[in-house]
């Protein structure tokens, strides 16, 4: 009996001893990230590394058939979807090299950092001679729902050469939505069936894939503007396989369709182009776009309607950026439609700079036809709060539909803030007091006509060697009268700044610096630099809101 369970255990270890390696294969073959919404996948493996696939876990919870479903095909070993890194006149794929279609024969450069997930993300680094890219994949807050159902990709493209070098990006996503992998794109208006592609003057906030309004199972969305996105030069939709062929250019044929080049089934891919803009030496490029799960707010009816729109707009004078709302209608009535009317209702807030027509009528639409529009909008500063779409529709013959999505609007107070708000400094700086410089900057900027502030400091930290007037007292390079600074009390730590707008108009902008304050060091410690007594004058003299933001200031032996 011993002898039995000896053998018996000597058996599991060797066991054991054969399958460990290979889980561990299995394992390090994949780098990957999930939660309640996606999963991303990235290769580890000796071909194709870095490359990475997206697909639902939970997926929208509106949705239940979205779950598990593909956003980009690959599953656990991705390979079709792939970046590529023009430098000079020559095309590089990243990553490891690939015995497949995507990227086959093309020039590669050397992994020297394979896939690693480091604080939430994912990072790939590849060195194609003096040009070192690393790929930086991790989720993000998607501008619709403002979940974290979305993979922000970032390609941080370093010239570590001594010369200046001309580099552009291309990634190739291969969109896939649950089994169908032949999905129609929509952006904007167009209902995109052929290969096309779309210029920068062509380009909306966001694209989707999805099969039918009505049916859908899952829905990808790339966010292409908006917020901390790198907008593409052009992007191009068409079939998989001429993507795969080719690593950066692709010539395509009149009425060229979504079939698969050489091949019979359609697979729909979309690729998106950064054309080359020089790299000065020493410097960094960094790229961002998004991909993941899309969301389109709808109601079932005799129309079925969608609609899209971010889930939030900010105004900032001059810097403010406008969105796309686009709207989907389909006929899932029982006959045709006549005199189809299409109306979008704007929440109060927001300028109509292009697009669609608020209200457009037709006189024709077929039993099962579906009518995309989109409107390029932008938030005026003059409302601020929560409003509403509201997209309806009305026929002759056809019992009508609407539809109401909610959008905030943010108009921000006005803050007076130190900057940089806190810094560390040594107590010398080549044997002599450090001198720190803080800039005291105001954003946004609405109708300032004067201001006075006192700033409080610890003196026995930090001393102010002098005060210069920031262009919010200039016009036109002419030194405005009403400015002054009292530094009779800087022993006690307090220094008053004084500034009008004296004959000069008043000023609206994003943001306007004020003042600069170049303090000297006199010994180790920690001093705030604190702003009080802050008064804004507008045009009619009158006092405005304001929020004040201090600073900190530490010195160190």
């Amino acid at each position: 009996m011993r002898a039995s369970i000896i053998a018996t255990i000597t058996a599991l270890v060797l066991m054991l001893g054969v399958l460990a390696p290979a889980v561990r294969a299995q394992d390090a073959a994949i780098v990957s990230l999930e939660n309640e919404f996606i999963r991303l996948v990235v290769n580890n493996s000796g071909d194709e590394t870095g490359r990475f696939s997206i697909r639902t876990t939970g997926g929208d919870p509106a949705i239940p058939a979205s779950k598990d479903q593909h956003l980009i095909f690959g599953g656990n070993a991705p390979w079709t979807s792939y970046t590529s890194i023009r430098i000079g006149n020559d095309s590089y794929v990243f990553g490891g090299p690939t015995k497949r279609r995507a990227g086959l024969g093309a020039k590669y450069g050397k992994v020297v950092a394979p896939p690693e997930l480091k604080n939430g993300k994912i990072y790939t680094t590849c060195r194609f001679g003096d040009i070192e890219v690393t790929q930086e994949l991790g989720f993000a807050r998607s501008t619709v729902t403002r979940m974290l159902d979305t993979v922000g990709i970032t390609y941080r493209i370093a010239n570590t050469g001594q010369e200046n070098r001309n580099v552009g990006l291309r990634v190739t996503l291969d969109t896939m939505c649950g089994t169908n992998d032949g999905a129609p794109i929509r952006l904007g208006a167009k209902e995109i069936t052929e290969a096309v592609f779309a210029s920068s003057g062509e380009i909306v906030d966001r694209w989707f894939a999805f099969d039918d309004l009505a049916k859908k199972t899952v829905i990808s969305m790339g966010t292409l503007k908006g917020g901390a996105t790198t907008p593409p030069d052009r992007v191009l939709f068409a079939d998989w396989g001429s993507l795969a062929d080719e690593p950066w250019d692709v010539v395509l044929r009149d009425g060229q369709g979504f079939i698969r080049a050489g091949e019979l089934d359609p697979d729909t891919a979309a690729a998106m182009f950064w054309n080359p803009t020089m790299i000065d030496a020493g410097q960094t490029k960094v790229i961002t776009t998004y991909y993941g799960l899309g969301y389109i707010k709808d109601k079932e009816g005799k129309f079925t309607l969608g609609i899209d729109n971010p889930a939030e707009t900010t105004f900032e004078h001059e810097r403010t950026q406008a969105f796309t709302v686009t709207a989907f209608v389909k006929n899932s009535g029982d006959f045709d439609g006549r005199n189809v009317a299409i109306t979008l209702a704007l929440p109060r807030g927001l300028d109509l700079l292009g697009g669609n027509k608020l209200s457009e009528i037709y006189e024709g639409m077929k039993q099962g036809a579906t009518i995309q529009q989109s409107w390029t909008l932008k938030p005026n500063g003059k409302f601020n709060g929560t409003g509403n779409f509201k997209l309806a529709v009305t026929s002759a013959n056809i019992e009508g539909n609407s539809l109401e999505n909610s959008l905030q609007i943010h108009v921000p107070t006005m803050k007076l803030r130190v900057q940089p708000g806190a810094q560390q400094v040594p107590v010398k700086t080549n044997r002599m007091p450090t001198i720190i410089p803080i800039q005291l900057n105001l954003s946004p900027v609405e109708n300032f006509a004067g201001a006075r502030v006192v700033v409080m400091f610890d003196p026995a930290v930090i001393r102010p060697l002098n005060v210069t007037r920031g262009p919010g007292f200039m016009e036109d390079g002419r030194l405005l009268a009403g400015w002054d600074v009292d530094d009779t009390d800087i022993d006690n730590g307090k220094l008053v700044i004084t500034g009008l707008r004296t004959n000069a108009g008043h000023l609206t902008q994003a943001e306007i610096n004020l003042a600069v304050i170049a303090f000297r060091s006199v010994a180790p410690g920690k001093s705030p630099v604190t702003l009080r007594e802050a008064v804004l004058l507008d045009g009619a003299g009158k006092e405005t809101p304001l929020e004040v933001l201090n600073g900190e200031i530490t010195v160190v032996p």
